[in-house]
């Protein structure tokens, strides 16, 4: 339970990086179901790659992954991007 209040809390300081188009400043330009994708792996990206508070953290909706071709986009993208940042430049937690 501690993780999901944790988890809940990242979640509210990353809405806090909303450009206003509905994306945090940090994920690429995209569609909104592409920035989905990135965000959703990007947090698993994290997760994988070992970064304090996302150990447990996978996030993928495999119905659009298969259907939808900008969130799969999307996903890999993130996924690789920030697993690649974690392990390049590790965050402690």
């Amino acid at each position: 339970m501690r993780h999901a209040g944790f988890a809940f809390a990242c979640l509210l300081t990353l809405a806090a990086c909303d450009t206003g188009r509905g994306a945090p400043s940090w994920a690429p330009p995209g569609s909104p179901s592409f920035t989905t994708g990135y965000i959703d792996g990007c947090w698993t990206g994290w997760g994988v790659a070992g970064k304090p508070s996302f150990e447990n953290a996978y996030y993928k909706d495999d119905s659009r992954f298969t259907s939808d071709p900008e969130y799969k986009r999307g996903w890999l993208e993130g996924q690789t991007d920030c697993y690649q940042q974690q392990m390049s430049s590790p965050q402690m937690g």
